[in-house]
């Protein structure tokens, strides 16, 4: 395996076949960039923008998001911000059992 460092440069990296697993991105741009038949499993994101990004048949199992802005995100053709805002009424309104 080797170790390629890229630092204060501009580069169009075409990977294919390839594990770049290990792999950090930190104050990098991949915008406009396409992932097809990915693993990203136990990856982290922070301070990521996924802003117009389209999730197409992807596997989601598992994941956390918290802290996050939803504004604009749809759930197959579903406002997140309203889903939130609905359970959070519903569990408002609902008689704690002891």
């Amino acid at each position: 395996m080797s170790n390629i460092k890229l630092e204060d440069c501009e580069h169009i990296i075409e990977a294919s076949d390839s594990s770049l697993a290990f792999s950090v991105f930190e104050d990098c741009s991949l915008a406009e960039s396409h992932f097809k038949q990915v693993t990203l499993e136990s990856s982290e994101f922070r301070e990521v923008r996924f802003d117009r990004s389209t999730f197409s048949g992807v596997s989601f199992a598992g994941v956390a998001i918290v802290g996050s802005d939803y504004e604009g995100m749809t759930i197959d053709g579903i406002d997140v911000s309203t889903l939130l805002k609905v359970y959070a009424e519903a569990q408002s309104e609902t008689p704690c059992v002891a």
